[in-house]
């Protein structure tokens, strides 16, 4: 077709060929201009369902308006021959950025046959050209462009390095939308139901579920992966095997193959490729913000000054932590009655779900070993609460590993017991140079472990400080107090009664002060009085009382509650709560409840009946309507 003229475009040359069209470079001759023609091949023109397909693909990428997609001009039929006018761009995948590798793109249509054989050693010798600080700007950069395309309810579902280019002036364009799929429109399957390329394909593809905008985040972090090692998270020979492991295996961690991942980085990619879809990022927004945490924090600190933090840093600082030891239950007798790989499978399932709740809470696991493993909190990263958040983490993966136990009918049933302590611990970086690894020590991770041992299954037992700081959010049962090996001070424990976290909501600070006069707060004061009889007089009113902590906000607000002015009046209060699910909804639940004197021991029954009362009370004719 070079030399030939179609409509207005006269075609250059051949730039590219795929399993649902031929792309061409082309001369606009109207606009003057350089375009990218891509056509629906020959050979599948008498294919109603793939020139259907295609047709969609135009349709639905024409929509698209975003620096970082390929931009569509143009769908037109030329003597039977359908194609696409497209922008082109001048630049370079990020397929041949990376070093060239044996293992090459295995369209999953295109494979009839398959071999499977143990994954190759890695070498030293492959090595990702691409710095830390590119790598993520071009990711920010794909997730802004699925980010437009997700918004239209478009999924591209074949993102990979070669749909990824680079122009000269450095802006990442996602190219060819040849497998999108309308999530809220027509919907083609059949044959092409699982176009794609397999080593970028979601397990949600694989097995055939419903595909999402997880499914590109999946691919997404694929390619991120590869970005950062070179290598491959899922790398076999025969394609089985390749499905097999994107199901089944986890991907090694980035930072052993590569140095200089930070911890967080690493934390984006492997959440991307969470086996279960709930478990990863829900949408590209979330995903978003954190790689542009990453960016912010190297523009923060320059790669010297990184090194040099990492040669001066101290070996081992003393810290506030708390620890989860956790064992689960049946994989001995799994192991026995049941082959190694199936075995493993299963603990991978349950690992999986253990860290997904444990980052869910802001902790890490610090090791796994076999059928345990242990988590931590407050390092190396400090967080807030990090006692309570722990025992919720605990509570959460006591309750995914029944559930899981429940829904696959295990012949060897599973369960879990759990030890959790807080205290002080060793923490810092133990190895030389490559071998470095951070990691803590001391008595508080000797005692969760014997808290885990003292437990049986089903149960999760907490040490004196932990339930200290926690009381108040859960329900626990003191038992006999036991003395740590080698020491003779008896230690007290407690078992974890609840199956879920309290409401529990602070005292304002007004109701626990030592009463004194405020002074200095006249203007303050009179302001809200004015207020309240502008209410009084039907005026309403919302007012922000705004102020750094301590600055005397609740006192202020404590005052005005006892004014004789607020005797003409119904007061009603709500506090808003920090952590939680539909938080925008709780100080309205709380104005209600304090109004109708519904407690947290009431029963859903109780509690309506409670509401009704108080409805009843101030508007009677009404309250069945209400």
């Amino acid at each position: 077709m070079i030399g030939q003229i179609i409509s207005h475009y006269k075609i250059i040359e051949k730039i590219g060929e795929g399993g649902m069209g031929v792309v061409y470079k082309a001369e606009d001759t109207k606009l003057k201009r350089v375009v990218a023609l891509k056509f629906l091949p020959r050979t599948l023109t008498r294919n109603e369902e793939a020139r259907e397909r295609f047709m969609l693909e135009a349709q639905a990428a024409a929509k698209l308006n975003n620096p970082n997609i390929v931009t569509i001009h143009e769908i037109n039929d030329y003597s039977g021959d359908i194609y696409i006018a497209m922008e082109y761009v001048e630049g370079e995948t990020i397929r041949e950025k990376l070093p060239p590798s044996e293992i090459h793109d295995t369209p999953l249509e295109a494979v009839d046959d398959y071999k499977t054989r143990k994954m190759p050693p890695l070498t030293q010798s492959r090595r990702s050209p691409l710095q830390i600080k590119q790598i993520v700007d071009i990711a920010i950069q794909v997730c802004q462009g699925l980010q437009a395309a997700h918004k239209l309810g478009i999924v591209h579902r074949d993102i990979k390095p070669q749909n990824l280019i680079i122009n000269q002036e450095g802006v990442t364009k996602i190219l060819d939308f040849g497998v999108a799929k309308l999530t809220r429109g027509t919907k083609v399957t059949k044959e092409y139901a699982t176009l794609g390329t397999v080593h970028y394909m979601s397990p949600d593809q694989l097995t055939g579920n419903e595909i999402d905008q997880r499914t590109d985040i999946w691919s997404l972090g694929v390619v991120l992966y590869e970005m950062l090692t070179a290598e491959l998270p899922f790398k076999h020979d025969g394609m089985q095997a390749i499905m097999y492991a994107i199901v089944n295996d986890n991907p090694i961690p980035p930072s052993e193959l590569r140095d200089d991942v930070s911890r967080e980085l690493e934390r984006i990619i492997l959440k991307c490729l969470r086996k279960d879809r709930d478990n990863r990022y829900h949408s590209v927004e979330p995903l978003l913000v954190d790689l542009k945490k990453v960016l912010k924090s190297i523009h923060k600190d320059s790669q010297a000054l990184r090194l040099k933090k990492k040669e001066v840093r101290k070996e081992t600082e003393r810290r506030q932590a708390t620890v989860i030891f956790a064992e689960i239950y049946g994989y001995r007798e799994m192991l026995e009655k049941f082959d190694a790989e199936e075995a493993a499978s299963n603990m991978n399932v349950c690992f999986e779900m253990f860290a997904a709740a444990i980052e869910k809470y802001g902790g890490k696991i610090d090791k796994i070993m076999e059928s345990s493993l242990t988590a931590l909190f407050g390092v190396p990263a400090a967080i807030e609460e990090a006692p309570k958040q722990a025992v919720n983490a605990a509570i959460e993966m006591r309750n995914c590993l029944q559930r899981f136990d429940r829904e696959s009918n295990l012949k060897i049933p599973l369960d879990i017991r759990i030890g959790i302590n807080s205290g002080m611990v060793i923490a810092g970086a133990i190895g030389k140079d490559k071998t470095k690894d951070y990691t803590v020590m001391g008595d508080t991770i000797t005692l969760s472990s014997q808290l885990k041992d003292l437990s049986t299954k089903g149960q999760i037992y907490v040490g004196q400080l932990t339930y200290k700081n926690t009381r108040n959010y859960f329900e626990y049962k003191r038992l006999k107090p036991f003395t740590l090996k080698g020491q003779t001070k008896q230690i007290d424990i407690f078992e974890l009664l609840s199956t879920k976290e309290k409401m529990h909501r602070p005292k304002f600070g007004s109701e626990s002060m030592i009463h004194s006069e405020m002074v200095g707060r006249d203007k303050e004061s009179n302001k809200l009085e004015l207020f309240v009889m502008k209410t009084i007089n039907g005026e309403g009113a919302i007012i922000s009382v705004l102020g750094e902590a301590g600055m005397g906000k609740s006192r202020l607000l404590a005052e005005l509650k006892n004014k004789d002015l607020l005797k003409k009046v119904m007061l009603l209060e709500g506090r808003a709560l920090s952590i939680g699910k539909n938080l925008s909804y709780h100080p309205i639940i709380n104005v209600f409840k304090n109004w109708a004197n519904i407690t947290e021991e009431d029963t859903e029954i109780e509690s309506i009946s409670k509401l009704e009362t108080a409805v009843s009370n101030i508007y009677p004719r009404g309250a069945g309507e209400v």
